[in-house]
C-alpha cells in the first residue's frame, strides 16, 4: 500500500468499524451464510458498505476480526474512538492521534490528545475515552509479549528510559501502571507510523520483519524525546538498571547459562540474585531462560528450514520429550502444528 492511499484506507476502515459495531455480521464471514452468495444476505448492508467491509477484510486475508491477531507480535487496528467502559488491554499499546481530537483518562488523569500526539501504555493502565471530535482517527498498535521474547532489551541501552517503561511492563512489575505522552513537534513520528501501516497491511513475506523495523526507529526517535515528553509511573534507579543488565546477560547467554555463572558473573550469591530477580520480575531464573529458548525456538521455525531435532539442541535443550512439553504449554500445539499453522 501506498502512503499515498492511507488515509482513504483508515477511512473506510472507520466506516468498517462502524458496520461492526451495530452488532452487523461480516457479510464476508462464511459462519453466518445460511442461503446463497455472502454478498447478498438480507441484512441491512449497502452497497457502499459490501464495497467497504470487502476492500478491509482483504487487507486482512481472513474474514472478521477472530484470528486477526493470532501469533503476531505487532498488531494494528484502527478505531473512532467512542465513550466507554474503563478497561486494560492484556498488552502494552502503543496509541496515536491520526486526527482529529480526544480526552482519555489514564489512571484518574484527564488528558488531551490532539492530531500527531503519541501514547505508551503499559498493560496496567485503567484507561476510558470520555469525548473524540467526529473527525478522529486513532490508531492503536498492540506490542505482544512475544515482540519483547527475542532479545528486545538487547538492542535498547542499558540507561534509555525506554528500556526501563518496557522492562516494568513487560515483567508486570507491581510499581508500574505506567505511562507516557509525547506531543508531536515534525512530522518524524508520521512518517515511522504511516510506513509501518503501509506494511501491516499490505502484507508480503517480509512484513513482520519491516513492521518491526519502522517500530524499532520509531522507539529510537521517542527515546531521544523522552526529556521533553510527559509520563506517569516511570521508575529509575540503580536496582533497576542491574536488573536490567541481569536480563541482557541472560539473552545473550540463554543456552547455556545457570544461576550460578549468573551470579559469579555479577559478584552475587545464587540465592540473592534469584530472589531478585522473582522479586523484580516474578519468575524464577529458569523461567526467563526458558522464554528466551522458546522464543528462539519459534524464530527458528518461521525463519529456517531446520528440523525440529536440529532446533532443540540449537536452543540449549537435550530433552526431545520435555522441549515438547513446555512448547504446547507456551502455544497450545507442538512445533510442528505451529509450523503448519504459519503455512511453513
Amino acid at each position: 500500500m501506498r502512503k499515498s492511499q492511507l488515509s482513504d484506507f483508515l477511512q473506510k476502515h472507520i466506516t468498517y468499524e462502524k458496520g461492526m459495531r451495530k452488532g452487523k455480521p461480516s457479510p464476508l464471514n462464511k459462519k453466518n451464510i445460511k442461503y446463497g452468495h455472502p454478498l447478498k444476505l438480507q441484512n441491512t448492508y449497502s452497497e457502499k458498505e459490501l464495497l467497504i467491509q470487502e476492500e478491509i477484510e482483504s487487507y486482512y486475508q481472513k474474514p472478521g476480526f477472530s484470528h486477526l491477531f493470532k501469533h503476531e507480535k505487532i498488531s494494528f487496528f484502527v478505531s473512532e474512538p467512542s465513550c466507554g467502559v474503563s478497561h486494560r488491554h492484556p498488552y502494552i499499546e502503543l496509541m496515536y492521534i491520526y486526527a482529529g481530537h480526544c480526552t482519555q483518562e489514564l489512571n484518574g488523569n484527564r488528558i488531551e490528545f490532539h492530531k500527531g500526539d503519541l501514547c505508551l501504555l503499559d498493560t496496567s493502565v485503567l484507561q476510558q475515552c470520555l469525548m473524540a471530535s467526529k473527525d478522529s482517527i486513532i490508531v492503536n498498535c498492540a506490542l505482544w509479549r512475544p515482540l519483547f521474547d527475542h532479545h528486545f532489551f538487547g538492542r535498547f541501552n542499558v540507561e534509555d528510559p525506554l528500556a526501563h517503561f518496557f522492562k516494568n511492563a513487560y515483567y508486570n512489575l507491581q510499581s508500574s501502571e505506567q505511562f507516557i505522552v509525547f506531543r508531536s513537534s515534525d512530522d518524524r513520528i508520521k512518517w515511522f507510523i504511516e510506513n509501518a501501516l503501509c506494511e501491516y497491511f499490505d502484507k508480503t513475506y517480509y512484513t513482520e520483519e519491516n513492521v518491526q523495523y519502522y517500530l524499532l526507529l520509531l522507539l529510537a526517535e521517542l527515546s531521544l524525546r523522552y526529556e521533553r515528553s510527559s509520563h506517569w509511573g516511570v521508575t529509575d534507579s540503580n536496582t533497576e538498571n542491574q536488573f536490567l543488565k541481569v536480563i541482557r546477560h541472560v539473552q545473550k547467554n540463554y543456552r547455556h547459562i545457570t544461576l550460578e555463572e549468573a551470579a559469579r558473573h555479577f559478584n552475587y550469591s545464587p540465592s540473592y540474585l534469584g530472589r531478585r530477580i522473582k522479586s523484580a520480575s516474578g519468575m524464577a531464573f529458569h523461567q526467563l531462560v526458558q522464554n528466551e529458548r522458546l522464543a528462539e525456538a519459534i524464530h527458528l521455525l518461521e525463519r529456517t528450514d531446520m528440523s525440529v531435532d536440529e532446533i532443540v539442541n540449537a536452543v540449549g535443550y537435550s530433552n526431545m520429550t520435555y522441549f515438547y512439553k513446555i512448547f504446547r504449554e507456551a502455544y497450545g500445539m507442538s512445533p510442528r502444528c505451529y509450523r503448519q499453522e504459519k503455512g511453513i
